[in-house]
C-alpha cells in the first residue's frame, strides 16, 4: 500500500551496467508470478521508455496507483495489500558488476 522509488544517479544509470539491457521486474510473493494490472505492465527496462529527470537522472517508482506528476514509463504497478519481489536483471553485465564493484540505490519507501 505504499509507494517505493528507486533513484539511479545521472553518473550511475542502469544503462552504463550492461553492454546488453537491465531490467526491473515485479513479482508477488511466495509464488513468485508477476501481478496482473490494467496496464499489462510487469517490468520497466531502457526498453520501455522511462524518462530521465532534467538532471540525467532516472527515478523508477513501485505503487498500486500511479504517482501524481510521475510518466508512466517510469512507473511499475503493484497491487495494495500484496507482497512483492522486486528482481533487478543485468544482461552482459559489464565487468564492474561481474567483480562486484557496484551497488545499486536503495529502494526508498517515499509514502
Amino acid at each position: 500500500d505504499k509507494v517505493y522509488k528507486i533513484h539511479f544517479p545521472a553518473d550511475e544509470l542502469p544503462s552504463e551496467l550492461a553492454d546488453a539491457f537491465w531490467s526491473v521486474t515485479l513479482y508477488s510473493v511466495p509464488d513468485y508470478h508477476v501481478i496482473p494490472n490494467k496496464l499489462n505492465k510487469f517490468c520497466i527496462n531502457n526498453y520501455t521508455g522511462p524518462k530521465l529527470s532534467e538532471d540525467g537522472s532516472l527515478t523508477l517508482y513501485i505503487a498500486a496507483e500511479k504517482p501524481a506528476d510521475v510518466d508512466t514509463g517510469n512507473w511499475l504497478p503493484s497491487k495494495a495489500g500484496k507482497e512483492f519481489s522486486l528482481n533487478f536483471r543485468l544482461y552482459v553485465p559489464k565487468k564492474e558488476v561481474l567483480e562486484g564493484k557496484v551497488f545499486l540505490p536503495p529502494l526508498e519507501v517515499i509514502k
